[in-house]
Order: C-alpha cells, then structure tokens, then sequence
C-alpha cells in the first residue's frame, strides 16, 4: 500500500495538480532508497531526472520492508539488457539527512500550501518535529497531516505516533 501511495502523488505530480516536495523512507535500506528513486522517476514522466530528494531514515524501526519488491524491480532488464528503471542511489551519500529535509521540504512551500502526507510509520516527522523551527513553520505552511499509515504502521513506532497526534500545529486526517 505504500507504493500505492507513492504512485498516486507522483501521478498527481505528472498531471501537474501536486508538487513532491521530499520523500523519506522510515527503513533503513538503501534497496528501498533506490526503489523510491527509482519509481519517483518512472512516475514523473519520460526522461525525468529531477525528482525530490529522499532521504533515509537511520532509526531501527519496526516496519515491514519491501525488499523482495526492491530487488525484483531493480533487477529488472530490457530486452537489450539495460536497466529498466534506473536510478540515483547508489550509497548512503546519495539520501538526505531526514529531519532536515522534511523541515527544508515544508520551508520550501508558499504560506498555507503545504501538505504532508506519511504512508508508513511517524518516525521521521517525529525526527524533524525535534528541530527548533519547526514549530513555529508548520502552521505557516503545512495546511494538513495526512495520514494514510496502517494499524501496523503506526504501532510499529508508537513513541514517535503518540508526539506527532499529540503536537502536530495543523489539522491531521486518517
């Protein structure tokens, strides 16, 4: 469900309606990173090169990774044997810093234009809650949390779920 979501915003992007601004995975697997790269520029369109940055969480959180699916789609040829879906990430030098990013991707928006949007645990918005500024540009940007995390994902770091629903400065929905 996750790379549904993905797929949705980055299909939303294409048709010009939204703008991804950062996207940050919550497992630290640079198989995943390199998924996300990879999807986000199929996604955006033919020949895209300049996708959002992701960043890579390095907090041990329970999530369930979508390995296999990694690997099956990084693995995957052409007929004349080059990489059907490339991508940028390599090491762990080619992801962001996760709490800046999200603080850099809300900063970036125009006053009351933002939305963030987790498909996956609260991890990092709990990460990029712990920064000083962050509380005073939410409210100025951010004009709704969205939520589209599972049960699952959410108890899979539940610290992290109870600050952010506790103290996020904008509406949240589910």
């Amino acid at each position: 469900e996750h790379v549904l979501a993905m797929a949705t915003l980055y299909k939303l992007q294409a048709a010009r309606e939204t703008r991804v601004a950062s996207l940050s995975i919550s497992v630290p697997d640079l198989r995943c990173a390199a998924l996300c790269d990879a999807l986000a520029r199929n996604l955006s369109g033919a020949g895209t090169r300049n996708v959002a940055p992701i960043a890579l969480s390095e907090r041990k959180v329970q999530a369930l990774a979508a390995t296999p699916m990694a690997d099956a789609v990084l693995a995957e040829r052409t007929a004349t044997g080059e990489v059907r879906y490339p991508h940028g990430i390599k090491k762990r030098n080619d992801t962001a810093d996760v709490a800046a990013m999200i603080r850099n991707g809300i900063s970036a928006q125009q006053p009351d234009n933002g939305a963030v949007v987790v498909a996956g645990p609260l991890s990092n918005i709990a990460e990029a809650m712990d920064l000083p500024d962050m509380q005073d540009l939410v409210p100025k940007r951010v004009r709704a949390l969205v939520i589209v995390a599972t049960a699952d994902d959410l108890k899979s770091d539940l610290p992290s779920a109870r600050k952010v629903l506790a103290n996020w400065a904008s509406p949240v929905y589910f």
